[in-house]
C-alpha cells in the first residue's frame, strides 16, 4: 500500500489541531486498525464522525465501527459558504459512551476519529480529550482528504485521506452502522 507519509503538526490548519496532538495518517489508522484486529494489540474503535447523508452519499470506509456525527447539518442556508450551516451533536460525548459501553469498552479505549477532511474530527477529539478521554486520535485528513490550491481540479479533495489513500471503503451500509440517536 506504500509508504506511510508522516505529519507535519506545524503545517496543519488551526481547525485540524487537537490538543493531546495525536494526529495519524489513513494509512497508519488502516495499520493501527489491523493489528488490533489481528489480536496482536488492544482494541481500536474507528468512528465516522460525519453526518449521516455523507456516508449515504460518499461511502465509507470497510473497517469503521460506528457512525457518531459530531454535527448535525442545521436548517439554515448560509450564502457565504454556499451551504447549510451544522451544529454540534451536543450527545456526541454521551453517544460515544454509550457504544462503548455496548461493547463492554471504556474510557481507555483507542478512539480514532474521522471526518470528511480532519474538522470535524479535530472537534470530536478536543470534546472526547476535554471529557476525559485520553486515547483518542483524528484521521487528519479524514476520509476524502484536502483540497487541491490550484490547476484544474482546484477545489477538488484528490490529495491524501481514506478514499485517495487506496484504502477499503464502500457505499454498503450495513445497520450496525447506522447512526440511531
Amino acid at each position: 500500500m506504500g509508504a506511510i507519509q508522516e505529519i507535519d503538526v506545524a503545517k496543519l490548519p488551526k481547525w485540524k489541531l487537537v490538543e493531546p496532538g495525536s494526529y495519524l495518517t489513513a494509512r497508519q489508522v488502516y495499520e493501527k486498525i489491523m493489528t488490533a484486529r489481528a489480536g496482536k494489540n488492544a482494541p481500536v474503535v474507528f468512528l465516522d464522525v460525519r453526518i449521516p447523508a455523507e456516508l449515504n452519499f460518499l461511502g465509507t470506509p470497510t473497517l469503521v465501527d460506528a457512525n457518531i456525527p459530531v454535527e448535525r447539518m442545521g436548517d439554515q442556508f448560509d450564502p457565504n459558504e454556499n451551504a447549510y450551516n451544522m451544529v454540534p451533536n451536543l450527545d456526541f460525548v454521551d453517544e460515544v459512551e454509550a457504544f462503548l459501553t455496548s461493547r463492554g469498552l471504556g474510557r481507555d479505549t483507542t478512539l480514532i476519529l474521522m471526518c470528511r477532511s480532519g474538522g470535524r474530527s479535530a472537534k470530536g477529539v478536543n470534546r472526547l480529550f476535554k471529557a476525559g478521554y485520553k486515547n483518542v486520535h483524528t484521521l487528519v485528513n479524514g476520509y476524502e482528504g484536502d483540497a487541491l490550491q490550484s490547476g484544474p481540479n482546484k477545489g477538488q479533495r484528490l490529495i491524501n485521506g481514506w478514499k485517495n489513500s487506496g484504502l477499503p471503503w464502500t457505499y454498503k451500509l450495513g445497520k450496525e452502522l447506522i447512526h440511531m440517536p
